[in-house]
């Protein structure tokens, strides 16, 4: 039984009833609790199997989920402490019991008024079509591919660089900073992240969540200064050539 539900393909499935039970408003310990014990066998399974990328992937986007939802999972924080204590630090499945040990921080910077701050993770869809959930305050998350001459350039440059990295999205580049400019169509709330992969793989080695600024018309999301792509590169110890940089939007509009 389980082992059915730790393939691939059954990858969106699991996560797409994740995302309905954190949306939902019933008991955490029903429905949310069984969403995630089910990611959670398909963690274990798939780690026992030596299916590295697929788990170390579930397990980021599975996180990532829980942590745009944070008030949902703080009713299960004895429940991840007790599963983090009884697994090893290598496995696959901590990443997701991490997120709710850290949803009360999450919590309380989605309320500061200083600034919102983008959640971690990785996209709350995969690049694989999954049937929309509820048409009431669906999320749209937009997935811009960085040219890796244009992380080069950014990286090396001495002067302001500007590259429009998808449909009304801007790369500004200068030494000091790095700004990604997005066109904004209404009001909601929008978070911004980063994932690095090697190149030509799925399975994702860092994200960088990303400060992120709302203007009338616009959004625009701090990444840091140009360093930002080589300070990734030697976080996951990879040369920079070798890796690919994408940056997710997600977008929630207020109805």
């Amino acid at each position: 039984m389980l082992a059915t539900r730790a393939g691939p393909t059954n990858a969106p499935a699991l996560l797409d009833d994740l995302a309905e039970a954190l949306e939902d408003d019933s008991d955490p310990m029903g429905p949310l609790l069984d969403a995630m014990l089910n990611v959670d066998d398909a963690l274990t399974v798939s780690q026992l199997e030596g299916k590295t990328a697929f788990t170390e992937e579930l397990g980021a986007r599975a996180a990532a989920l829980v942590s745009v939802w944070p008030e949902r999972v703080l009713a299960l924080s004895t429940f991840a402490e007790m599963r983090i204590a009884t697994t090893r630090s290598d496995h696959g499945v901590r990443a997701l019991w991490r997120a709710v040990q850290q949803a009360p921080a999450e919590l309380l910077a989605a309320h500061l008024p200083a600034a919102r701050t983008a959640r971690t993770a990785a996209p709350v869809t995969p690049r694989h079509p999954v049937p929309p959930r509820r048409p009431r305050g669906s999320p749209v998350v937009r997935h811009f591919d960085l040219p890796r001459q244009s992380v080069r350039a950014a990286a090396a440059s001495t002067v302001s660089t500007t590259v429009e990295v998808g449909e009304g999205a801007w790369l500004h580049s200068t030494p000091s900073q790095c700004v990604l400019e997005l066109e904004l169509a209404g009001a909601g709330t929008t978070d911004v992240w980063i994932e690095v992969r090697r190149r030509g793989e799925e399975a994702i080695l860092t994200t960088r969540t990303i400060l992120v600024r709302h203007s009338r018309a616009a959004v625009e999301a701090r990444l840091g200064p140009a360093s930002i792509w080589e300070d990734l590169a030697r976080e996951v110890d990879h040369p920079l050539e070798a890796l690919e940089f994408q940056l997710v939007v997600r977008t929630r509009r207020d109805d």
